[in-house]
């Protein structure tokens, strides 16, 4: 039944891989509790509760580490439009 395999563009597949490696590079840039929460709320989707929960801090702590950890990545991973953001 080779009707029900899709095809792939190989340059796909690796355009793929080249993005895992760059949202990899730019979390690995984080501080360590910060790529944790980000990776808990964004990539596994817990709510900020259930991240707390998991990594044993407050709520107050998963939204601050949050908000400074996308600030970072912002700050550092902005794209390049002539001094404008």
């Amino acid at each position: 039944p080779t009707e029900t395999i899709e095809k792939v563009d190989a340059t796909d597949a690796v355009a793929g891989v080249d993005d895992r490696d760059e949202v990899r590079r730019m979390l690995d840039s984080l501080a360590p509790q910060q790529r944790r929460v980000i990776v808990l709320r964004y990539f596994d989707d817990l709510s900020e509760a259930e991240v707390a929960a998991c990594l044993g801090i407050s709520v107050g702590s998963v939204k601050s580490s949050c908000s400074r950890g996308i600030a970072a990545l912002r700050t550092n991973f902005a794209p390049v439009t002539g001094g404008e953001r």
